[in-house]
């Protein structure tokens, strides 16, 4: 009785297992996994080291430059003290040092300075000075002319295209640029303002009247310079005779 139990049981059993594996468990539906990103650290860009430099000093070159057009020597000493004391021209390409070395003295003279006429002049041979690195390099920023401001009347529109006119010269120095040097000299050489229009809200005194003359014959006569040295004594004498004008009241 108890094999014949058994028997059963067996039977039962394969058979439960038998319709188990003719029908299988469904299984719920296994939701599509996306594989992470690998983990990627970001290397940073290589920093042109001389190049930061560069950009440095063109920065405080033309703070430089700022002070003297506003005619303020005080706010010369901040730049011309970084210039002086934190670059060393032996730590760059051996091309370069000699230029870097002119910058360095210019630099020296402006931080002592109490003439805003030699101010001018070292800020003006410190741009050549750029310039000459670049082209002997062949390397330098890169140039973009915007159009000259639209000739008006008033003293405010010319104002404003004597500032364009520094810039390009300015740009003809640093970079160096023939064009833009000559645009900037041209647009200076225009007919100065009469005075009864330089005096119509103010009294400015005779020295600071004949300066208007003085600026456009620079003008003229930067339209005729071809050398660094020319060109950097008339930028400097229009940028002193702009601190002149402003600090006398234009």
């Amino acid at each position: 009785m108890k094999s014949t139990r058994a028997l059963a049981l067996s039977l039962a059993l394969v058979a439960l297992s038998v319709g188990s594996c003719s029908s299988p468990r469904e299984e719920a539906p296994q939701k599509e996994v996306t594989p992470a990103a690998p983990v990627v650290a970001e290397v940073p860009p290589r920093i042109d080291v001389e190049a930061l430099a560069m950009v440095e000093h063109f920065a405080r070159a033309r703070a430089l430059r700022e002070a003297v057009i506003a005619g303020e020597l005080e706010d010369l000493r901040a730049p011309a003290t970084w210039l002086k004391g934190q670059i060393d021209a032996a730590s760059f390409p051996a091309p370069w040092r000699g230029h870097v070395a002119e910058v360095q003295a210019a630099a020296g003279v402006l931080v002592t300075t109490e003439s805003i006429a030699a101010a001018a002049a070292e800020v003006a041979a410190m741009a050549g000075a750029c310039g000459a690195c670049h082209a002997s390099l062949q390397a330098g920023p890169r140039l973009t002319i915007p159009p000259l401001p639209e000739a008006v009347p008033g003293t405010n529109a010319h104002m404003i295209r004597h500032q364009w006119a520094a810039e390009r010269m300015w740009e003809g120095l640093v970079i160096p640029s023939d064009e833009a040097w000559m645009l900037g000299a041209a647009a200076l050489a225009e007919a100065p303002l009469a005075v009864e229009h330089l005096t119509e809200n103010v009294e400015l005194p005779e020295e600071v009247l004949a300066m208007g003359e003085r600026v456009h014959a620079l003008g003229a006569t930067g339209k005729d310079a071809r050398d660094r040295a020319a060109r950097a004594r008339i930028y400097g004498e229009f940028i002193a005779a702009c601190a002149t004008c402003h600090k006398g009241g234009c």
